[in-house]
């Protein structure tokens, strides 16, 4: 059932390997990128959380030039 969120295959096996990772302590933190969804505060505390930045850095201007056109094409496009 699609409606059920908390118990797709992807969700419970990915329950299953984070299980398994912190029980064999090979590894002892895990990270997710993107925005904090509701099933990671399943899992955490929410003050455990912090906020990454992205910065990208380019030799040449011309680049970042190309670079900004291109979201900005991207942006047109999405709306």
């Amino acid at each position: 059932d699609e409606n059920q969120k908390t118990s797709s295959p992807a969700f419970l096996m990915l329950e299953e390997i984070v299980q398994y990772v912190f029980n064999t302590k090979k590894i002892q933190k895990i990270e997710f990128f993107g925005k904090v969804m509701d099933w990671h505060t399943k899992w955490i505390d929410k003050n455990d959380t912090r906020t990454m930045f992205h910065i990208n850095c380019y030799r040449f201007n011309f680049i970042q030039l190309a670079h900004k056109a291109l979201s900005s094409l991207k942006n047109i496009k999405q709306k």
